[in-house]
Formats: structure tokens, sequence, C-alpha cells
């Protein structure tokens, strides 16, 4: 008898157990790629956060920032009120990247001295800041958020 010529072929059963068995297969991997999707977008938003808030400690101190700038608070509401200028402190502290809205807060503490001496004395107010980044809230308040991240930093003020 030879091999090659038997007709023999799959029964019905074992064609749906093999089915069955590469479906399962295959919703185990679907999950893993949701999973992993999910992931993914959470490590965006918050290297995108992390990005806003270097940029923003990089821009310290804004214009109208005038000492003392220790000890404060600086959100979008300080910046609407002592600025007045409504289109960059938007700019500034509520930016929209990847059409996800942020809040940025600024919160400085207490002043270092900082002295050089290179033949002469250069003294500079070495001003503590963190700078947090919320997502944006749909009332618009960061304040009972936990923040995405946050980054911490020094403002160089000279006297």
């Amino acid at each position: 008898m030879n091999i090659f010529r038997s007709e023999r072929g799959f029964s019905l059963i074992e064609l749906l157990a093999s089915l069955v068995i590469v479906a399962v297969v295959l919703i185990s991997f679907a999950a893993f790629f949701v999973q992993s999707g999910k992931f993914n977008a959470h490590n965006q938003s918050k290297l995108v956060a992390v990005n806003l808030a270097r940029g923003t400690l990089e821009q310290l101190p804004l214009d109208g920032m005038e000492p003392p700038l220790e000890g404060q608070i600086y959100d979008y509401g300080w910046c609407k009120d002592q600025l007045q200028d409504e289109k960059n402190c938007e700019t500034f502290f509520k930016p929209v990247v990847n059409d996800k809205a942020y809040d940025i807060v600024i919160k400085t503490g207490q002043a270092v001295e900082d002295v050089k001496r290179d033949g002469e004395t250069d003294v500079k107010l070495l001003i503590p800041a963190v700078v947090y980044v919320y997502g944006n809230a749909a009332d618009g308040s960061w304040k009972d958020q936990e923040p995405i991240t946050y980054v911490e930093g020094y403002v160089a003020h000279e006297p």
C-alpha cells in the first residue's frame, strides 16, 4: 500500500479542534497588542509632559515675573491676572500637543545664593523651581489632580 495514494483526510472534529486552538492563540495575541497600544499611548503622553516641563523650565523667568519669585505658584490664573495677555498665557500655561491639552504649574522655593569668584564677585540668586504638568481637567482646575510628571530645576536671578 502506497502512502501517497491514500485518500484519507481530516475529519470534521479534527478540523474544528485545530480551529479552536488557532483561535485561542490569536485571541491571546490580540489582547497583548491592545495592552501594548495602551502602554504606548501612556508613555507618549508622559514623554510629551516631560518635554513640556523641561521646555518651561528653560524659558523661566517669564517677562513679568518680577521678584520676589520665591515661594510663589505660577499658573494660567496668575498669568491672566498679572500679565493680562490671555493669548500668550494660554500658549505657555495651557499648551495643546497632539490634540491633547495640558496644564503647566510652576512652584518656586526659597532662593539660594550662588557666588562665583574669578577675580571679582558674581552674586546670582538661584531660585528652585518645580514645573508640574497636568492633564487638562474638564472643569479647568488642576488642583484636584495628580500631575502627569514634574521637573525640578533652578531659575537664575541676578539682583
